[in-house]
């Protein structure tokens, strides 16, 4: 199971307006015998991905957002799983200026796209792992 503590979005504001991916590489602790589950806890993004040691990609753009792998691995303690947050537009192109601050709204159309001049700030919604 995989779970980080923390938004882990950039919290210094440099990939704030970032819509691509984000790869976080763990080193799992894998059985002597049988296959290598990781789960992920919580996050946010389109869409999850997997590789194993650089291999090819498990894709999880639905529950349940794990992958399990037993060929591949190595098991001498060098075995390397990138986890991959595919990211969305919504924090490039808007809507950033809703009222009271919504980031979700049920419909996104042109008076959404408001101008910055009666809003104090950008309203951005959280991007990787470790997110609610």
């Amino acid at each position: 199971f995989l779970s980080c503590a923390g938004e882990h979005r950039n919290e210094s504001g440099a990939f704030d307006s970032y819509s691509g991916n984000l790869s976080y590489f763990v080193r799992p602790r894998v059985p002597k015998a049988g296959p290598c589950r990781l789960r992920v806890g919580a996050w946010r993004g389109a869409a999850l991905g997997f590789r194993l040691n650089g291999g090819a990609e498990v894709f999880r753009p639905w529950p349940p957002y794990e992958a399990v792998f037993d060929a591949g691995l190595r098991r001498d303690g060098t075995d390397e799983i990138e986890v991959i947050v595919y990211g969305h537009r919504r924090n490039a192109f808007g809507p950033f200026y809703l009222p009271g601050g919504e980031t979700t709204p049920g419909w996104c159309g042109p008076r959404e796209m408001r101008s910055s001049a009666a809003f104090p700030a950008r309203a951005l919604v959280p991007f990787g792992l470790g997110t609610e």
